[in-house]
C-alpha cells in the first residue's frame, strides 16, 4: 500500500474541525493485490454514518444519521479510520444548519477523492430507515465446508437453464488487511444466468473467512469471480458490512445500473 494512513495507529482524539484528518487509499493499490478480469461497470460505496453531532450557532447540539455515496469509478477511497476522526472533529464546531455541514463535508471529500460524491445528513425527524432482511434464497442452510481461499473455480453451475433469482448469506467474514480484525457482512446477489449450484456458491462466499481485503476489494473480487465462473447476464452484489466505530459500509457492484434503496439489515 503506497499511502501512509492512520489505520492501525493511535491518534489524539479531535475536538476541533479539521479536514486534514482525511486520508485516501488508491483503488489501484487494492486492485493490484488481486487478479481482476471483470471490473463491474456500475457501482458505488455507501457509507452509513450513525454517530454524527455538531453544534448550532447557539452552542446547542445537533445530531444526524448520514449517508455518503462514493462512486466505484473514483481513483481513491477514503480511509475509514481517518473519516471517523474527521467526522468527530465536527463535535464542538458550530454551524447554522445541517445543510451547511453537508456542504462542508461534500467539498472536503470531493477535494480529497477528486470525484463527485453525495451526502445526506438526516435529523431525528427524518429517521425512517426500517430494518429489512433480504428477499430470495438463503444459502446458509448449506452443509458445505468453507474453502481456504476464494477462487472462481469454487463456483459451479447446476444447469445451463437461465434463472432470475436473488441469493443471500449472513455468513460472510473477511479480515482487515492492516489490523487483521474480522469484518462481517450479509451478502446479497441479484442474479440472472445459468442455474448455480447453491452449495458451491455458499462455499465460495464463506471462503473469504481468512481473506485479507478491504470491503470494496472483497466485493469487486466476488463480482469478478462470479462473472468468470458463470458469465451471468446480470449480476449485482450488495455487501452489508456491520458497523464499526459508528460507520458501516455497503459496497455495491453490478453489471447494470443500480437502483439503491437505503436500508439496514438486523445486524447493522
Amino acid at each position: 500500500m503506497e499511502e501512509k494512513v492512520t489505520l492501525g495507529k493511535p491518534i489524539i482524539y479531535p475536538n476541533t474541525y479539521n479536514k486534514n484528518y482525511l486520508e485516501k487509499i488508491s483503488r489501484e493499490s487494492y486492485r493490484n493485490s488481486i487478479s481482476i478480469d471483470h471490473l463491474s461497470p456500475y457501482g458505488f460505496d455507501a457509507w452509513n454514518i450513525y454517530e454524527f453531532s455538531c453544534l448550532t450557532n447557539k452552542n446547542t447540539p445537533m445530531v444526524a444519521v448520514g449517508q455518503l455515496i462514493i462512486p466505484s469509478s473514483s481513483n481513491y477511497i477514503v480511509e475509514s479510520k481517518s473519516l471517523k476522526y474527521y467526522l468527530n472533529s465536527f463535535n464542538m464546531a458550530s454551524f447554522e444548519s445541517l445543510n451547511q455541514v453537508q456542504s462542508v463535508i461534500l467539498v472536503d471529500l470531493e477535494q480529497l477523492l477528486d470525484v463527485k460524491c453525495s451526502i445526506k445528513l438526516n435529523p431525528p425527524s427524518d429517521w425512517k430507515m426500517a430494518l429489512s432482511e433480504p428477499n430470495g434464497i438463503c444459502l446458509d442452510s448449506s452443509n458445505s465446508n468453507s474453502d481456504s481461499r476464494p477462487v472462481p473455480e469454487l463456483i459451479t453451475s447446476k444447469s445451463s437453464i437461465s434463472i432470475q433469482e436473488q441469493f443471500y448469506s449472513h455468513h460472510f467474514r473477511s479480515l482487515c488487511p492492516v489490523t487483521g480484525q474480522p469484518d462481517w457482512a450479509s451478502i446479497v446477489i441479484d442474479f440472472e444466468g445459468p442455474t448455480p449450484d447453491l452449495d458451491s456458491l455458499y462455499t465460495y462466499i464463506t471462503s473469504f473467512r481468512e481473506h485479507k481485503g478491504f470491503h470494496e476489494q472483497c466485493v469487486e473480487k466476488m463480482y469478478n469471480d462470479i462473472k468468470l465462473a458463470l458469465n451471468p447476464k446480470k449480476c449485482i452484489i450488495y455487501a452489508y458490512f456491520l458497523r464499526r466505530g459508528g460507520i458501516d459500509i455497503v459496497p455495491v457492484r453490478g453489471s447494470e445500473k443500480i437502483i439503491f434503496e437505503p436500508k439496514r439489515t438486523y445486524r447493522q
